[in-house]
């Protein structure tokens, strides 16, 4: 197995791997947490629990969705270096186009890539949009 094999697979475990912790966290967000908040302030212990749980899934949604778009642009990169047979391709304006446009791979990329912008934003229209509401009332 060359580096270039090797990089390419640890780019692409990292992307997957990624995904994965981000669609499980948008799943704890979205059912497990807000029941959880809703039975503590049924027993009256709301207290702290509720905003650092809020800050870790804050805290995990970022950091899998920077490490889903670092190593989504490195597999990019990577394959655009492996189909060229040149090291530099990645920089290489034509071919990064021939690549994302021309081929299934590229095709693919840049939906995920759309995909990761749309829940960019609706991950900041969700967390910070009510913050910035609710400090702006009297």
């Amino acid at each position: 197995m060359t580096v270039d094999e090797a990089s390419l697979i640890a780019a692409r475990a990292i992307h997957f791997g990624a995904a994965m912790v981000l669609f499980g966290e948008l799943l704890f967000a979205s059912f497990i947490a807000p029941a959880e908040a809703a039975s503590a302030s049924a027993s009256g212990r709301q207290g702290r629990t509720a905003g650092s749980a809020e800050m870790r899934v804050q805290r995990v949604l970022i950091v899998a969705w920077a490490s889903l778009v670092i190593s989504g642009a490195c597999w990019s990169a990577l394959v655009a270096m492996q189909m060229s047979a040149r090291p530099l391709a990645a920089l290489d304006r034509p071919t990064i186009a021939a690549v994302l446009g021309s081929t299934v791979f590229g095709r693919a990329w840049v939906l995920r890539s759309v995909l990761a912008l749309a829940l960019a934003v609706m991950a900041l229209t969700n967390f910070l949009l009510p913050r910035y509401a609710d400090q702006s009332r009297p």
